[in-house]
């Protein structure tokens, strides 16, 4: 600690000084942040949830087949099919289930983190619903692929910068700035 000629440390000097205190302002997180906080994580899912499954996945379907084969080997095969859908949806509920604990549990997702990001909600409660219904995005099943255009370009022209999955769901991806001195 600094002491001043009287002795008094530092920490009694600034508050006689009366500066203001540090204030946290909540804003729209930024398209770029959102967009990397998103890849971060992204490569997350893809290294934890994904890779197990690429092994299962190869096991089931041979790595050097003809794109244009494929239709034949389902058709031969219906069961092939099922177990493949399976699969898919087990990923896709793993992946939900990443973003929707991880921002339950802490607000934000390990990629949110790196760029000081947060889901803030309207009524200041975020229950599991919200977040699963703001996340069913990342299902790669139709009707919800049809999501992977639609967010993106709701998020784009919405004053309020939220996908149309977080408006339904009254989610916010927010960042925090802020300002004023520490007392």
């Amino acid at each position: 600690m600094i002491k001043n000629e009287r002795g008094n440390n530092k920490a009694n000097f600034t508050k006689k000084l009366n500066l203001p205190k540090k204030d946290i302002i909540l804003m729209p997180a930024s398209y770029w942040k959102r967009t990397f906080a998103f890849l971060i994580d992204f490569l997350i899912i893809d290294l934890i949830i994904i890779s197990p499954f690429k092994k299962i996945l190869n096991s089931l379907i041979l790595p050097n087949i003809n794109p244009s084969s494929i239709n034949l080997i389902f058709e031969s095969n219906p069961d092939l099919l099922s177990q493949i859908s399976t699969l898919i949806i087990i990923v896709s509920i793993l992946s939900i289930m990443y973003f929707s604990i991880l921002q339950l549990k802490l607000r934000q997702t390990l990629g949110m983190m790196l760029f000081n990001l947060w889901i803030y909600s309207d009524n200041k409660e975020i229950s599991i619903f919200k977040l699963i219904l703001s996340n069913i995005t990342f299902m790669p099943i139709f009707p919800f692929i049809l999501l992977w255009i639609i967010d993106p370009i709701f998020l784009i022209f919405s004053a309020s910068k939220q996908r149309l999955m977080q408006k339904l769901a009254g989610v916010y991806v927010v960042e925090e700035i802020t300002s004023g001195f520490y007392q």
